[in-house]
C-alpha cells in the first residue's frame, strides 16, 4: 500500500547516479530480494559509463556527448520506474565541483573532461535530472562529498576557481588525496554555503552528506604526514 510503512530498504550505486529500493508493507522478502537483484545489475551494468574521455570536445562532438548523457539519464530513470523505485540519488559535489550551475564551485570534471569548463551547449545535469525524475512520480535526492577536494580518479587541472588553489589553508594533503579539514570553522562553513546553496536553488527530496573518514594509511612514509 502506498500510505503502508517501508519494512525493507536497500540502495545501490553506480557514480554519480544512485538508486534507493523501498518496499512497502504487504511485499514479500523473497521479492524485495528478487527486485533490489534486478536493481544492482541495471545500476552497476548501465549502457556506457556516464564519463566523457579527458579531454575538451569540439563543439560538435560534445552536443552529441550532452545528449548521450540526457539519454543514460533518462534509460536509468525509465529502469527505475520498471523496477518500481520510488526515489534516485544524484552525485551533485563530488570533489568541490559541480554537477549543477554553481556560483561557488567549478563545474566537474565528469562532464567534459576538463574541471571548470562548462557543457556546450549549456545545460544543468541537476536540474535536468530533477526534471525527469519528477516526471516520472520518482523522488531525486542530492548526493554530496562534504570535505573531499580532490581524489586519486581525478585526471583533470584544477580550475583556478577551485578552493584549494581559493584557499590552500583550508586543506589537508595526503597521498594522492586532497581533504577540506573539518576542523577548521571557515572549512566547515564553507561546506554548508554550498550545501545550502543547492537547498535553496532546486527543488531536491533530500540531501544526503556522504560518511566521512581520515584515509587509511597508504604506507610508514605517508603516515607520517597525518
Amino acid at each position: 500500500q502506498a500510505d503502508a510503512p517501508p519494512v525493507w530498504c536497500r540502495s545501490v550505486s553506480a557514480a554519480p547516479v544512485s538508486a534507493m529500493l523501498v518496499v512497502r508493507g504487504g511485499a514479500s522478502e523473497s521479492a524485495a530480494r528478487e527486485g533490489l537483484s534486478a536493481c544492482s545489475f541495471a545500476l552497476q551494468r548501465p549502457p556506457s559509463q556516464f564519463v566523457l574521455p579527458p579531454s575538451v570536445q569540439q563543439h560538435e562532438q560534445q552536443d552529441s556527448s550532452n545528449r548521450q548523457q540526457q539519454q543514460q539519464l533518462r534509460q536509468l530513470l525509465d529502469a527505475a520506474v520498471k523496477m518500481r523505485l520510488n526515489a534516485v540519488i544524484f552525485q551533485v559535489r563530488p570533489q568541490c565541483d559541480a554537477l549543477y550551475e554553481s556560483a561557488i564551485e567549478p563545474w566537474s570534471e565528469v562532464l567534459t573532461g576538463r574541471q571548470g569548463i562548462p557543457p556546450a551547449p549549456h545545460w544543468d545535469p541537476l536540474n535536468f535530472a530533477l526534471r525527469e525524475a519528477h516526471l516520472r512520480g520518482l523522488e531525486l535526492h542530492a548526493w554530496v562529498n562534504p570535505f573531499r577536494a580532490r581524489s586519486e580518479a581525478s585526471r583533470s587541472p584544477l580550475s583556478r576557481t577551485h578552493v584549494i588553489h581559493q584557499h590552500p589553508e583550508w586543506t589537508v594533503r595526503y597521498g594522492d588525496q586532497t581533504w577540506l579539514d573539518p576542523g577548521i570553522p571557515a572549512a566547515r562553513e564553507y561546506s554548508l554555503k554550498v550545501i545550502a546553496d543547492i537547498v535553496q536553488r532546486y527543488d531536491i527530496d533530500a540531501l544526503h552528506m556522504d560518511d566521512y573518514f581520515y584515509p587509511y594509511p597508504r604506507s610508514e612514509e605517508h603516515t607520517s604526514e597525518l
